[in-house]
C-alpha cells in the first residue's frame, strides 16, 4: 500500500492499487505528495546503489 499526504489540509491516506490520485479525497485539492515512514525511507536507502 502507498501513502499519501495532502499539503492543503493534512490529510493522510493509503491506496491499494499504488496509482496516484488526482484530488485529496477529504478536501479536494490537487496537492498530493507520498508520504514516508522512517521505515521505508531506511530500507529505501539502505536499497540504493553506493556513489
Amino acid at each position: 500500500m502507498v501513502k499519501y499526504l495532502c499539503k492543503s489540509c493534512s490529510y493522510r491516506f493509503k491506496t491499494r492499487t499504488g496509482n496516484m490520485p488526482n484530488n485529496c479525497p477529504a478536501c479536494g485539492a490537487a496537492d498530493l505528495i507520498k508520504d514516508y515512514d522512517a521505515e521505508s525511507l531506511l530500507r529505501e536507502v539502505m536499497e540504493e546503489d553506493p556513489l
